[in-house]
């Protein structure tokens, strides 16, 4: 209970990250994804004491931690958006595995990273989407809900 909260409070400073890529804001994605390093920070992964968990946060919170850094440091917001494609799919998982104790959506964009696809995590079922911003804000799909 007390990690899920904690990796909420991780979820929350993801979703200033992606209003910021959705408002083809650079500047402030780059002070949102040192929120989301510095909440990493504060989950207790001694909290999971199975042993898998465990050791499954640790690669999660690892790739997460890389991409937000990536993310802090660019100035460039198509880089950054490429970053955020790899924080999100990790995201996606931790959220998958462990729960942050609310209602999620995971959409889909499939134009994104040069039309593979991307997914992101959103709290709100109305599509925005952060890969391409204003110019095609409400391009993607609701793939799941995550409860």
């Amino acid at each position: 209970k007390k990690f899920q909260e904690q990796l909420q409070n991780v979820f929350k400073n993801y979703i200033n990250l992606k209003d910021a890529l959705v408002n083809d804001d650079s500047k402030n994605a780059k002070e949102a994804a040192k929120t989301v390093i510095n909440s990493l920070k504060k989950v207790d992964m001694k909290l999971l004491s199975d042993k898998n968990a465990h050791n499954h946060w640790m690669k999660l919170e690892s790739e997460i931690k890389a991409s937000a850094n990536s993310i802090s440091t660019e100035t460039e917001i198509k880089e950054q958006r490429n970053h955020f494609g790899h924080l999100s799919s990790h995201l996606i998982s931790a959220v998958e595995i462990f729960g942050v104790n609310e209602k999620i959506y995971r959409q889909f964009c499939p134009m994104a990273d040069n039309n593979n696809g991307a997914y992101w995590l959103s709290q709100e079922e109305k599509i925005m989407n952060p890969y391409f911003g204003k110019a095609m804000h409400d391009c993607g799909s609701v793939k799941q809900t995550i409860d």
